[in-house]
């Protein structure tokens, strides 16, 4: 009998390497793209920063399998939500 746990695990071990890579794409289109966009004005501080660090929060969980990994990240985002906010 398969239980959840069995079938996260399959799952991660089938994403664990594009996850990897997908992580590091978003993290050099983050770098070289977004962050000149953002240093001459053309894109908000942190609108397009939010939505990529949920999708890489999802990414981590993959990669890692840790959720207190993913708990300290969902901290980290909430605290930058709420800093954009003040």
């Amino acid at each position: 009998m398969t239980t959840r746990r069995d079938r996260f695990r399959d799952i991660q071990g089938r994403l664990h390497d594009p996850a990897l890579t997908a992580l590091t794409i978003a993290l050099a289109f983050l770098m070289f793209v977004v962050g000149p966009l953002q240093a001459v004005g053309v894109l908000g501080a942190h609108h397009f920063a939010i939505s990529a660090g949920l999708v890489m929060v999802a990414g981590i969980f993959i990669v890692s399998g840790s959720a207190i990994a993913v708990a300290a990240l969902h901290v980290a985002v909430a605290l930058i939500v709420i800093a954009t906010m003040l």
